[in-house]
């Protein structure tokens, strides 16, 4: 398209009675990745701060996104929730494992805690030497969390862990450390975490 741009006369014209030079129109056609690398950066400013995926669907947001750039046009809430989060989140779970791959020595920690909901949920997290990572949150719903139970849980989501990392089942010699609270039901976690296989 950029070439029949820079060679059609009609094209041209039209161009140039409209406010946007024909040099940063030929540049966008020639950057075919410049949306992306636009909508990796919206759904960075999305994430990182916590922001609505309509965001960018108000009236001065879009002002401002066509004064920065008059050739970007901004994913709507729904193309940002299903179709860009979901690769952006793999991009980014595949670049955490594997960086969690080439680390030696993982620290877990777990714990239970309650959501906005008040529901009971399961939280582990994987720290490294060089950063904490957050790994899993479960909603336990209507679960008894006694424990039993929580080990039982522990023990499922540390087998999903060294499956997503390729690491051999019966050896789990990459776990250094697995923290938890020292409430009377997390040491009882303890003594029946102590009983499972590779712990």
């Amino acid at each position: 398209m950029a070439e029949h741009i820079e060679t059609c006369s009609k094209a041209l014209e039209i161009l140039k009675r409209d406010t946007k030079s024909v040099q940063q129109r030929l540049q966008i056609e020639k950057l075919p990745s410049a949306q992306a690398a636009m909508d990796e950066a919206l759904v960075d400013a999305i994430v990182i701060d916590n922001r609505p995926f309509s965001i960018f669907e108000q009236v001065s947001m879009r002002t401002f996104l066509q004064r920065v750039n008059p050739l970007y046009m901004p994913p709507n809430a729904d193309t940002i929730s299903t179709k860009i989060i979901p690769r952006y989140y793999q991009a980014l779970r595949d670049r955490i494992l594997n960086e969690l791959r080439r680390t030696r020595y993982l620290n877990i920690t777990f714990d239970e805690s309650t959501n906005i909901n008040n529901e009971r949920c399961f939280v582990i997290t994987i720290t490294t030497p060089t950063r904490s990572w957050f790994y899993s949150l479960k909603n336990m719903k209507n679960r008894q969390l006694d424990a039993p139970s929580i080990a039982d849980e522990v023990y499922q989501q540390l087998q999903a862990l060294q499956k997503d990392l390729n690491i051999n089942q019966n050896t789990w010699t990459n776990i250094n450390s697995i923290s938890t609270d020292t409430c009377s039901t997390m040491r009882a976690v303890w003594r029946c975490l102590l009983e499972k296989p590779n712990l």
